[in-house]
């Protein structure tokens, strides 16, 4: 290793040595200043933060102040702390076009010198750092914000610390060199996912820094990335926003409390604050009030279970010819309006409100009812101010009590003000469970289905995909009203249904959308969205493909493609054991088994079963042989047991080491189930059959794997 890289690094660490002792001296300086103000404060005027004084309230403001100053050096030295274990991972040398060479270090955050001004280290994210991500030895050019910058790299360097020293580096032919990203793979999963700054791959990189102000939607395999690229892009569009000198709201929706748990993190990892997190059925307790809607688990399960009832309804609720007969409706919903009278006059009448209404161009009936009554009210404001001496006289006359006074006149006109917009709001039906049953029987007839539906909705106890239309019925007739979020990230995006794209493009108009999804994960056809078009459509998104997965190892990655003919995608090439097939009269007593037989850095060994009624009863047979196992049910169960039992849906977006899974026949039967199961392990993959089964074939027909396992039973 050069000395002079040693020599960097070793000024580098000062720098931050430094500015470490700095930030705690400063805080050290405002604990003593607190103290001394509060005693000053206490001799003084013992009562006057008491009491709130102007000198107590001073106080209290000051103190504040530098209790916030105080928080923000303990979280920057905290980070300052972490970043010195590894302040850099990469290097460019960049030759400007008629320039000289500099020296491009790159990390997690932009360190510059305030003595000279130098810039020690380059954020990831900042516009020359693309180089280390798609440039190679060799012309390139990066995007400034001064207009594109034309240069030449002469070298890219990558480099690698352990335990807050400079262990090596090495000069990369390519951007990013396998043993590296190899390495990153091959260790043990995390209950947490990981930050990629360092092994971002081009396709990657395109998409985290794809233009901010407009919608993009990433596709890709299993294990490409995409989660990962999605964190990675809110944390560069924060860092584009703050560039700018704005303030984004970025909203992310996740499938549940396993997966939102996984996902936290990754942004205070990389410098920027978390962010809010919603899942669509928080849309439901905000916007359907007084109904209770069940969860989406509740739906993949009985449409996995097979249940052939439900999966008929709800083809029918999403049906898109369906929800375009409801948008439709709702676009000529009849208007009744009355005349708006006092005292019989007529103040304004119903033809002037329905004319005014007809000519409207609002994209919704809520927004052009409230536009109308903006309008009515300045028109009755006005015909009170034009009438005020009429309307005193006829007050007068009515109650025959003394002239009214001006307050009474504004009570009077504030109560016509309020009818007047609840007459107007009467005139078009706008609710949505009565126009839900009426759109239902004009469209399907009346059946039983009908039936059902008028009564859960009597009842207030809702289905997942009741809820959906509902919510559609809301946002189309603009009555779910919210602050837009600037920007919103849309994970597992398959696992959404047309109807639920539609709504919340309808709920977020002018909000951009970054939007992930594997189609072919997908597992309840009846309720997900199975086609990468549509969805980018729905969002006027650009499409992105991801055409190469990292997460399996080959022959696991291999093995899962088998479950999609046809599936054209690349596998990073790691190696690893090939999937082993045990044979088991009892597959609970094999899993332990199968446990023992793994290495003991594997942190976390998932059993995945079909449905959540398979894993309570697979759970409760494994806790006799695992005692210390545990099972994730539910969507608001967070994971934590190295042995964990869980229902294939749930696994949404998470990896683990290793993979069991009993009853593999069964799961075969789905391939698209298959496919999910499998692409969740990392390193090992486990699959049970029955003794009696042939295991020389699998269910699709695709030959055996080639190494042979005794059974373990």
């Amino acid at each position: 290793m050069e000395q002079y890289e040693l020599a960097y690094f070793e000024d580098l660490c000062a720098f931050l040595d430094a500015e470490i002792r700095r930030l705690k001296d400063e805080n050290r300086s405002l604990q003593r200043e607190m103290r001394e103000a509060g005693k000053r404060l206490a001799e003084n005027d013992p009562y006057a933060a008491l009491y709130g004084t102007a000198d107590g309230n001073a106080h209290l403001d000051e103190m504040e102040r530098r209790a916030e100053r105080s928080g923000t050096n303990d979280a920057e030295a905290a980070f300052l702390e972490k970043l010195r274990l590894a302040p850099y991972f990469g290097r460019v040398d960049f030759a400007e076009n008629g320039g000289d060479l500099r020296r491009i270090y790159i990390g997690l955050r932009t360190l510059v010198r305030r003595q000279d001004l130098a810039i020690l280290t380059y954020d990831w994210r900042a516009p020359v750092s693309s180089l280390f991500y798609v440039g190679e030895v060799g012309n390139a050019a990066y995007q400034a914000p001064a207009g594109e910058v034309r240069g030449a790299i002469r070298r890219i360097r990558q480099y690698r610390f352990q335990d807050g020293r400079l262990a090596e580096c090495w000069d990369a032919d390519l951007r990013i060199d396998d043993e590296v990203l190899r390495g990153m793979l091959s260790g043990a999963s995390s209950e947490r996912m990981k930050v990629i700054v360092s092994t971002i791959q081009r396709d990657q990189n395109r998409a985290v820094r794809a233009n901010a102000k407009k919608s993009l939607a990433v596709f890709g395999p299993a294990g490409c990335g995409k989660t990962s690229i999605g964190m990675h892009r809110l944390a560069w569009l924060m860092y584009e926003a703050r560039a700018a000198q704005e303030k984004p709201d970025i909203l992310m929706f996740t499938g549940n409390e396993a997966f939102a748990a996984y996902v936290a993190g990754v942004l205070p990892e990389l410098g920027e604050e978390e962010i809010r997190t919603c899942a669509y059925a928080d849309l439901f307790t905000k916007h359907l009030k007084g109904f209770s809607v069940a969860p989406v688990l509740s739906l993949t399960e009985a449409l996995l279970a097979g249940n052939r009832e439900r999966e008929q309804y709800v083809r029918a609720v999403y049906d898109e010819a369906f929800a375009d007969f409801v948008r439709d409706a709702l676009s000529v919903l009849p208007a009744r309006f009355r005349t708006l009278s006092l005292f019989g006059e007529p103040v304004v009448t119903a033809q002037t409100l329905k004319e005014k209404y007809a000519g409207l161009s609002a994209p919704n009936v809520g927004e052009r009812l409230a536009v109308l009554k903006r309008w009515t009210r300045d028109e009755i404001r006005r015909y009170f101010r034009q009438h005020k001496k009429e309307i005193y006289a006829a007050v007068f006359h009515r109650t025959g009590t003394e002239t009214p006074t001006d307050a009474a006149f504004d009570r009077l006109r504030n109560t016509f003000l309020r009818n007047a917009d609840a007459g107007i709001d009467a005139a078009v039906l706008t609710d949505a469970p009565v126009l839900f049953r009426r759109f239902f029987a004009a469209y399907y007839g009346e059946t039983e289905m009908l039936a059902a539906l008028k009564d859960r909705l009597e009842r207030k106890k809702l289905r997942f995909e009741d809820g959906v239309m509902l919510l559609y019925i809301k946002a189309a007739l603009g009555l779910c009203r919210e602050t837009p979020p600037t920007h919103i990230l849309l994970d597992e995006a398959q696992d959404y249904a047309p109807l639920q794209h539609r709504t919340l493009r309808l709920m977020y108009p002018k909000t951009v959308f970054t939007v992930l999804a594997d189609v072919n994960q997908g597992i309840v056809p009846a309720a997900d969205t199975l086609d990468a078009d549509r969805i980018a459509r729905i969002y006027g998104a650009a499409p992105l493909v991801i055409a190469k997965s990292y997460r399996n190892t080959r022959q696991i990655g291999e093995f899962a493609k088998r479950y999609l003919p046809g599936a054209d995608y690349e596998l990073f090439d790691r190696d690893g054991p090939e999937p082993a097939f045990h044979e088991a009269g009892d597959a609970a007593a094999a899993v332990p088994e199968i446990v023992k037989g793994l290495p003991e850095r594997y942190r976390s060994v998932c059993v995945i079963l079909g449905t959540v009624r398979e894993t309570k009863q697979f759970y409760r047979k494994l806790l006799g042989y695992l005692p210390h196992c545990a099972a994730v049910t539910d969507e608001g169960t967070a994971i934590g047991a190295r042995v964990l039992c869980m229902p294939v849906a749930l696994t949404k977006g998470l990896e683990f080491d290793a993979v069991i899974i009993p009853a593999f026949e069964k799961a075969e039967k789905n391939s698209r189930v298959a496919y999910m199961m499998t692409t969740r392990a990392l390193h090992e993959l486990h699959l049970i059959r029955g003794k009696k089964k042939q295991i020389d074939q699998t269910e699709t027909g695709a030959a055996a794997p080639p190494r042979a396992v005794k059974p373990t039973i």
